[in-house]
């Protein structure tokens, strides 16, 4: 009965904003606070309008000025002059978790080796991201976000097949996938079929197999994807890699299910879910970084983001910290375009 609540029809707030009204199931209209004890906001009314999967019909027929973003459609969108796309950084990312105790991921030099072999600037390009988003293996607190990223492995698939050979994984017959003691390697991944994660897989596919690995895809629903990693019943599994204290426990800590073993992490990480010191955190995350660049329990693929369409009139707007309207509303304003 959420829809119904009192408090949802007739909220109380002190904000930049005050409430006017709500239609069900249409909008909810709101003012600009007199009585804010900030600056005042320069736009005086606002309207969020419920439509759905409909956002970027209304924003092309002008009915919205900002829309959230589905990655298919950023190609359409910045054929339009009247919009601009900002994409506001997460400190979670689209990746690849490896099923660290399985035969073929056992090795941190394997690990190494797949992420090696994929040209992940490429890939962020191939889902229309902005150039400028970080490529990163480190894990990473809300304060850390806006700091200096370590350099990312780069992509070097001459690196990735010389530590393949090394790690004994050899094509001996000439068919282009490599064999060790009598196994192939070839493996299955499970793929959230959601926010890009297919392309991904497909362009993750193509990169391992010029390297000499073969991967196979199956596109799962998004409840399925998370039992599988709860369960840690999978090889690989693309998916979002979460962030925050209780992430890193579930995924990387002890008892976890995705394989994952390395006591001076399980320690980290014990420390951090202890520790409500923020300095401290940061600390820890930074160490827990090196500790997973060398170990690559998983692969951060792109960062996650959420991305807005916006119209050009909207002023105020900034990639990738200041991107989304909804937190930063009080600070933005329409621009006149017919003025000169």
């Amino acid at each position: 009965r959420f829809w119904q609540w009192e408090f949802w029809t007739h909220p109380v707030g002190d904000g930049p904003f005050r409430f006017v009204r709500y239609v069900p199931q249409s909008m909810m209209e709101f003012e600009a606070n007199p009585a804010y004890y900030g600056a005042r906001p320069r736009i005086e009314r606002l309207i969020l309008k419920f439509v759905g999967e409909a956002g970027l019909t209304e924003l092309l027929a002008g009915n919205v000025d900002i829309a959230l973003a589905a990655l298919p459609q950023i190609p359409r969108i910045l054929e339009e002059p009247r919009f601009r796309l900002y994409v506001r950084l997460y400190p979670g990312a689209r990746g690849i978790y490896w099923k660290t105790d399985h035969p073929l991921f056992s090795e941190p030099r394997v690990r190494r080796a797949l992420t090696l072999a994929v040209n992940r600037r490429e890939a962020l390009r191939l889902l229309n991201l902005p150039d400028e988003l970080p490529i990163t293996d480190g894990v990473f607190t809300w304060r850390q976000l806006r700091g200096e990223w370590p350099e990312p492995l780069p992509y070097d698939p001459k690196q990735a097949r010389a530590l393949l050979d090394a790690a004994g994984w050899v094509d001996r017959d000439g068919d282009g996938v490599r064999e060790k003691d009598g196994r192939a390697f070839r493996f299955k991944a499970d793929v959230w079929q959601g926010i890009g994660m297919p392309e991904l897989a497909v362009y993750v596919q193509e990169s391992l197999r010029q390297v000499g690995v073969r991967m196979e895809m199956r596109l799962l629903e998004e409840a399925s994807m998370w039992e599988k990693l709860e369960r840690g019943d999978f090889e690989a599994l693309f998916i979002i890699v979460q962030a925050g204290p209780w992430a890193q426990r579930r995924d990387f800590g002890r008892g976890n299910h995705t394989g994952y073993y390395n006591p001076e992490a399980f320690e980290v990480i014990d420390r951090i879910w202890a520790t409500a010191d923020p300095e401290a955190q940061d600390r820890l995350y930074r160490r827990l970084t090196e500790i997973f660049r060398a170990d690559l329990p998983v692969t951060r693929l792109i960062p996650l983001s959420r991305d807005w369409f916006v119209h050009r009139r909207i002023r105020g707007l900034s990639t990738p910290f200041r991107a989304d309207p909804d937190r930063y509303m009080e600070d933005l304003w329409v621009e006149d375009e017919s003025q000169p």
